[in-house]
């Protein structure tokens, strides 16, 4: 469960699907998006961005969705290791190299 930026928009999975509901808390409105970016894997990361309405989420297949809550676009990956310009100088040392 992740809120937006504002703290108006609530991403929330559970374990039983492949969907993220959102829920808009102004308007009690809820969206449903499909996210199984190929996988019957259930998400198990969400993230939304600090500057923009953007949705990130991923599962342990290394599937990425990023969806725009404000074009209702969004774009699926399959993430083979993870780019190194995705981690931080500080994840890296800690991980050695090791992923990237």
């Amino acid at each position: 469960m992740k809120w937006d930026k504002d703290g108006d928009i609530l991403a929330l999975t559970n374990d039983k699907t492949t969907a993220v509901t959102l829920w808009e808390i102004g308007t009690k409105k809820t969206e449903l998006l499909d996210a199984n970016m190929g996988s019957k894997e259930s998400p198990t990361f969400m993230a939304w961005s600090h500057k923009s309405p953007i949705l990130a989420v991923g599962n342990n297949k290394g599937n990425l969705m990023i969806y725009n809550h404000r074009t209702s676009r969004f774009h699926s990956h399959h993430l083979l290791q993870i780019p190194s310009h995705f981690l931080s100088s500080s994840l890296l040392s800690t991980l050695n190299g090791t992923i990237c």
